[in-house]
């Protein structure tokens, strides 16, 4: 079973490699992935970003997510923070949330764009207002670092009801010492306490 298992695998990347070289960029896509992650072959940095880049010429969105962190990263390709941002940008305005998300990383810490932190906080809200728990719960990181509590509250409940624990253990810190909400010890052990079962539900998975 193993051996036939291998063939199909191989017959398979054959088949990607055709379908790439034809211009193929949802095939390249994915070539670039087992390049990337070495399944099957090798890893290939360079041969993964190369197939990146011609996917995301052609338009392709989450090609062009993956492009940027191959030049964020330095992988296959030199840093190139600027060339990153750019990339990260072309994806976010097709709709591509992680690079959106990104995108207001760079903004946030000056990576290849000017540092402008409403900007990214703008970012931040689009992603966080399409529900993403992580997204909320680092916009209201965020609003705590500029001391605007009451909006921190308000983002990090949000992913407290979705069960994220690291927003449940931060907005229990904004209660224990009452910024943007009243203090209330209770509160606060209750999240802590709901913190501590959702790490070790995730720890036993």
């Amino acid at each position: 079973m193993e051996c036939n298992y291998s063939m199909e695998v191989d017959i398979n990347i054959q088949q990607l490699v055709d379908l790439a070289e034809s211009g193929d960029t949802e095939a390249q896509v994915k070539l670039a992935s087992v390049y990337r992650n070495g399944v099957v072959v090798d890893k290939d940095f360079e041969k993964s970003f190369q197939l990146f880049l011609k996917a995301a010429q052609s338009g392709h969105a989450h090609a062009q997510y993956n492009l940027a962190l191959r030049y964020y990263n330095g992988q296959g390709v030199a840093k190139d923070f600027k060339q990153a941002t750019l990339w990260f940008a072309k994806a976010a305005d097709q709709g591509h949330v992680q690079a959106l998300y990104a995108l207001g990383f760079r903004y946030l810490n000056g990576d290849g764009v000017a540092k402008d932190t409403n900007t990214a906080l703008e970012i931040f809200e689009k992603v966080a207002e399409k529900g993403l728990a992580y997204a909320q719960y680092n916009l209201g990181k965020q609003y705590c670092e500029l001391g605007q509590y009451i909006n921190a509250v308000s983002w990090l409940q949000k992913a407290v009801e979705q069960d994220y624990a690291q927003s449940c253990t931060l907005l229990a810190t904004l209660y224990e010492q009452g910024r943007g909400v009243p203090q209330d010890m209770d509160r606060a052990l209750e999240l802590r306490d709901k913190a501590s079962k959702l790490i070790k539900l995730a720890n036993n998975k």
